[in-house]
């Protein structure tokens, strides 16, 4: 492996940024820029041929004989480049962002003291900031740029102008609090579903004391963009703590209403938001939220929102969850559609498995037990969520096939891998522990012929909230009973 900076600065650009590199080195005018030129198409190449073939010493010698270059030289060549390249990144980002390049302008413009100058680019990146979409990046930038035109109001002694500035500036100061803040609660509440509890009580107290009702009334926000999107926030923390209805159902409406207003990165998080709850109140029992998850899916797929699918975060994975929402709601075309419109997306290392297990599951949702059973048999799982569902589904078709013996064996094996891995959220865990307690009783009654037994277990699940394993249980129970 080439351990360089220069490597992991080229990887951070596209092809077509990599043209803009070579580009951007031209019209500079940078005096050794032939040699910086060759240093990327060497790059380039050896890229192409599989970087993880090079050694720091093999790519280093490449470039050396390719370049005539001593040691000395290229090492001091290649701190020049890397010097260059992230130039070009603040320069591309700059030049892409209209926002930054304002907001850069007007603190040369300021500490020139060009007071005209700013004035007029202040008013051009006003009326941007107040037109365009929300992004909560941009209430730093803005908050920043309005806490300097402050400074010019009180230079010209406009000291009026001044005060109303300044007090618009401290306002931005407590919504940009605040929405850190309840983003901050949702993410530490969310991890502690995960086993990772946060010591800090600093953010719970805060979100105890503040009442944002009674805050927003205070707070002048003329087209309401900073404070709607605060109060979805809001709402969601709320939903996240509480685990209701109520909130989430608020929030879910405050962003339908205003999602126009809503730039596509804050959406974007929205969506994951509303989407983890639902996640999250599901694994709980409450079946309803698999038509509410099926239909954010529908809309944030719509909406063109997939980023979520080119990352895995384990135990994250919304691929599969969207996969097992669609089957849970009967959508299945939909499902099988989704993994062939969708799956050219998940990264290229666990792709082939995801796509397998998913077909696997819509297979046995198909009956189709014997496909399903080579498919998922072929994996290998790299992780729990991997192993779980490959032996659930095993245990599903080697029960619908007779094969009781093989899955009092499936259960044990599925046992020990749980005791054997602690990394398993709770959350997770309890769930598995239940289906295989549940899944085992249903294995005695039948194995037994034991309609007694039956009958009571039968009676008993029915009691409890729904789950989709658990639902499955049921029917084989109410199957055994009818013969």
């Amino acid at each position: 492996m080439v351990k360089l900076k220069l490597i992991n600065l080229l990887n951070l650009l596209s092809e077509a940024e990599i043209k803009g590199l070579y580009f951007y080195i031209n019209s500079n005018n940078f005096s050794r820029r032939g040699i910086y030129q060759k240093i990327i198409e060497k790059y380039s190449l050896a890229k192409k041929a599989g970087l993880e073939k090079f050694t720091t010493k093999s790519f280093t010698e490449m470039i050396t004989e390719a370049t005539g270059m001593k040691k000395q030289s290229f090492w001091n060549r290649l701190s020049e480049l890397n010097s260059i390249i992230e130039d070009f990144l603040i320069f591309t980002e700059i030049k892409t962002l209209s926002g930054k390049k304002s907001l850069e302008l007007l603190r040369i413009y300021h500490k020139r003291n060009a007071i005209s100058l700013f004035e007029q680019e202040y008013g051009k990146y006003y009326s941007h900031f107040d037109k365009t979409p929300y992004e909560s990046e941009n209430l730093a930038n803005f908050k920043e740029a309005t806490f300097l035109n402050s400074l010019n109001k009180f230079k010209k002694k406009r000291f009026s102008e001044f005060v109303s500035e300044y007090t618009r500036y401290a306002e931005l100061i407590i919504y940009d609090f605040l929405q850190s803040v309840y983003i901050s609660s949702v993410e530490l509440i969310q991890q502690s579903e995960y086993k990772k509890d946060h010591s800090s009580k600093l953010i719970n107290r805060i979100t105890d004391i503040i009442n944002p009702e009674k805050l927003f009334k205070d707070i002048n926000d003329k087209n309401g963009r900073l404070q709607n999107f605060i109060n979805i926030i809001y709402e969601m923390m709320k939903a996240y703590k509480l685990k209701d209805d109520r909130h989430y159902l608020k929030a879910k409406g405050l962003f339908e209403t205003n999602k126009k207003h809503l730039g596509n990165k804050v959406s974007e998080t929205l969506y994951f938001i509303f989407i983890t709850h639902c996640i999250n109140m599901t694994n709980l029992g409450n079946s309803k939220y698999f038509y509410e998850l099926f239909e954010l899916i529908n809309m944030k797929l719509n909406d063109g929102y997939i980023n979520d699918l080119k990352t895995i975060n384990y135990p994250v994975n919304n691929f599969r969850d969207y996969v097992i929402i669609a089957m849970r709601t009967n959508n299945l075309k939909w499902a099988e559609d989704f993994i062939e419109k969708y799956s050219k997306y998940i990264p290229s290392d666990v792709r082939e498995s995801e796509v397998n297990i998913c077909k696997g599951m819509v297979l046995y949702r198909r009956k189709k037990l014997q496909q399903s059973l080579d498919l998922l048999n072929s994996v290998i799982p790299k992780n729990f969520l991997h192993y779980s569902d490959i032996a659930i589904h095993r245990l599903f078709i080697l029960y619908d096939n007779e094969q009781i013996v093989e899955s009092y064996e499936q259960v044990k094996k599925f046992r020990q891998y749980l005791r054997t891995h602690p990394e398993i959220p709770l959350t997770f865990q309890k769930t598995y522990d239940l289906f295989l307690k549940e899944y085992s009783k249903m294995l005695s009654c039948v194995s037994n012929s034991n309609r007694q037994e039956a009958e009571f277990l039968l009676e008993n699940l029915k009691k409890l909230p729904y789950n989709t394993r658990r639902n499955w249980i049921i029917e084989r129970l109410e199957k055994f009973l009818q013969k």
